[in-house]
C-alpha cells in the first residue's frame, strides 16, 4: 500500500467486496482487486468530478484517488462508529435530498454500508456503486432506503432490495411512495386541522399499513396541525368483532409510527369510571361509567380524543378506511374548511365518497339536515362544544341510548346547525367491512389498487367497500383484461 499511496503506517482491517480495506489514525483507504477495470466507462471521471474532495452530507468523503496505472485506490475518511440498527429517519431522508442535489446516485445503501457516528447517520461505501443520477436511479435509492429503514434487520434484505427493482407489490416495499413524497418540496401550508385517527387492538396485525396509508394519502398538497390516534386498553367484546386483540404488539407499532414521525399523539382513553363519568357529564349531562351506547357503538373513547385535539378543525376518521387521493395537488381541506367559513352555522363536512362526478357542497333539500359520517367527517371543534350538552338518555343498564353522532344530529335538527354533503370526486374514501379484514393479503392489495386511484365502476355511490377480491384484482390475472374503471378528470 505505501508504494502505491506513498503513505506509511497503514494497517489492513478487512476484505470487501470490492477490495481491501487498510487504515491509519484519520482515513481508510480501499484497495480494488480489479483495478479501474471495475468501474464501467466514463464512471470513474464521474466520481473525480462529482465525489472526489466534494462535501456531501452523510456521504463519507473521498479525499484522494491514487492511479498508478495497475492499482486503484480510493482515500476516504476513517469513521469511527456502530451500524446502523434502524431510526434516523430524517437523516435518511436528508441523506438522499444531498445525494440528489449532487447528482449522485448510490446503488447499495443498505444496513451494513450505513455507520452511526457521534449521532451522524454515514453511508460509508464508494466504489462502483456510484452513477450519474437519473430518475430511475432516484426511484431505487428511494426504494433501497426504505427498506432499509423499514426493513433493517430482515435476513434476506439484500434480495428483496433485487427483487425491489422489478417487484413493487412486495409487501416489504409498501409505503414507499408516502416516503418518497416526504423528500418533495416542504409543503407550503399547515392547516389548523387536527387527524384524529380512530383504532382498535384488534387492529394489531395490520395497523402500521393502515395509519400510514390514511396519513400518506391525506397529508398532501397540505399538511395538519397535528396527528393523533386515539385508542383504548378495552378487553372486549368488540362490535363486529373480527380478530383477537393482542395490546403488546399493537401499541408496539404505533410507538414506532410515532418514533418514525407518520404520527404525533397516541392518545389512550382511560378507562377508569371517573374519567368517563366527567367526559359524558360534559358531552351529555348525564352520568354514566358505560364505554359503548346500547347497541355497542364505543362512544367515550372517541369523545376523549376530542377533547384532546387542538385544532380548530377536526377530521376525524376509522382506521379501516380507504382513500383514493386521484391528485395529490387537491387541496380537499382547503375546500372543507371554506364551507365553514361561507357558512357560520356549519357544523359538520362529511368526506366524499366514490362518484362519477363532482358535486358542490350542498345541505339537505329535507326538513332534516344530513345525517353526521361518523367514519370520516370534518367537524368545527368550537361549534361543536358549543352545542353541549348533546341530547341523549340513558337505558335501564345505565347505557346511552344513542351514539354520539345521532346525538349530534338530534342537536343539529333541534338547534339550526347545518350539515353537510358533497365536494369534489377527486379525494373520497371507502370504508372497508369487519368481513374483508379477515384476509389481510386481499386487503393490503385493495389499498395498492386505491392508491393508485383506480376504483371499480361498481364502488361509486357507496360507503362501504362493494365487490369481492377478485372482482377489484383478479380480472388483471386471470384473463389478462383490465377491468373497467372510472376515470375521472380532475
Amino acid at each position: 500500500m505505501a508504494g502505491i499511496t506513498g503513505i506509511t503506517g497503514i494497517k489492513y482491517i478487512a476484505e470487501g467486496r470490492e477490495g481491501l480495506i487498510f487504515a491509519d489514525d484519520k482515513h481508510a483507504y480501499k484497495l480494488f482487486f480489479e483495478g479501474k477495470t471495475i468501474f464501467q466507462e466514463g464512471q470513474l471521471d464521474f466520481i473525480k468530478g462529482h465525489v472526489l474532495q466534494r462535501s456531501i452530507p452523510h456521504l463519507v468523503p473521498l479525499r484522494e484517488i491514487f492511479d498508478d496505472g495497475k492499482n486503484l485506490v480510493f482515500k476516504m475518511d476513517y469513521i469511527n462508529g456502530s451500524r446502523y440498527a434502524g431510526g434516523y429517519l430524517s437523516q435518511l431522508r436528508d441523506m438522499l435530498i444531498s445525494l440528489r442535489k449532487s447528482g449522485v446516485a448510490h446503488r447499495n445503501i443498505h444496513p451494513k454500508n450505513l455507520i452511526v457516528s457521534n449521532g451522524e447517520l454515514i453511508l460509508s461505501d464508494l466504489g462502483r456503486s456510484l452513477f450519474p443520477l437519473t430518475d430511475k436511479e432516484y426511484a431505487e435509492m428511494i426504494k433501497r432506503t426504505h427498506l432499509t429503514h423499514e426493513c433493517f434487520a430482515v435476513p434476506n434484505l439484500s434480495e428483496l432490495m433485487t427483487q425491489s427493482l422489478t417487484r413493487e407489490e412486495i409487501k416489504e416495499l409498501y409505503g414507499w411512495k408516502y416516503f418518497e413524497r416526504t423528500l418533495e418540496q416542504p409543503k407550503s401550508k399547515q392547516y389548523p386541522v387536527s387527524l384524529l385517527i380512530k383504532a382498535s387492538p384488534i387492529e394489531w396485525q395490520t395497523i402500521d399499513f393502515q395509519i400510514k396509508h390514511i396519513v400518506g394519502q391525506l397529508s398532501s398538497p397540505a399538511y395538519f396541525k397535528e396527528v393523533i390516534v386515539i385508542t383504548d386498553k378495552h378487553k372486549g367484546p368488540f362490535l363486529r368483532q373480527y380478530a383477537q386483540p393482542n395490546y403488546e404488539v399493537f401499541f408496539q407499532k404505533l410507538s414506532e409510527l410515532k418514533e418514525n414521525g407518520w404520527i404525533d399523539e397516541i392518545v389512550i382513553a382511560p378507562l377508569d369510571c371517573q374519567s368517563i363519568k366527567e367526559t359524558y357529564f360534559q358531552w351529555f349531562g348525564l352520568e354514566s361509567t358505560e364505554t359503548h351506547a346500547e347497541r355497542g357503538h364505543h362512544v367515550y373513547t372517541q369523545l376523549y380524543g376530542f377533547n384532546k385535539c387542538k385544532g380548530d378543525y377536526i377530521l376525524q376518521i376509522d382506521s379501516d378506511c380507504l382513500i383514493a387521493h386521484r391528485d395529490h395537488s387537491h387541496d380537499y381541506l382547503e375546500e372543507m374548511i371554506q364551507v365553514f367559513e361561507k357558512d357560520t352555522r356549519a357544523i359538520t363536512v362529511p368526506f366524499r365518497i366514490a362518484d362519477r362526478s363532482p358535486v358542490p357542497y350542498h345541505r339537505s333539500n329535507c326538513p332534516v339536515e344530513w345525517r353526521t359520517e361518523v367514519r370520516c367527517c370534518m367537524l368545527k371543534k368550537d361549534r361543536l362544544l358549543g352545542t353541549l350538552p348533546l341530547p341523549n338518555k340513558l337505558n335501564s343498564k345505565e347505557q346511552l341510548v344513542l351514539p354520539w353522532h345521532r346525538s349530534l344530529d338530534e342537536s343539529i335538527n333541534m338547534n339550526d346547525w347545518h350539515s353537510y354533503r358533497g365536494s369534489d370526486n377527486r379525494t373520497f374514501f371507502i370504508h372497508l367491512p369487519n368481513d374483508n379484514k379477515i384476509d389481510v393479503n386481499s386487503w393490503f392489495e385493495i389499498i395498492s389498487i386505491v392508491e393508485q386511484g383506480i376504483v371499480p365502476e361498481f364502488q361509486n355511490g357507496y360507503v362501504d367497500l362493494q365487490g369481492e377480491h377478485n372482482d377489484w384484482i383478479g380480472k388483471r390475472y386471470q384473463d389478462n383484461s383490465e377491468p373497467q374503471y372510472n376515470n375521472i378528470s380532475s
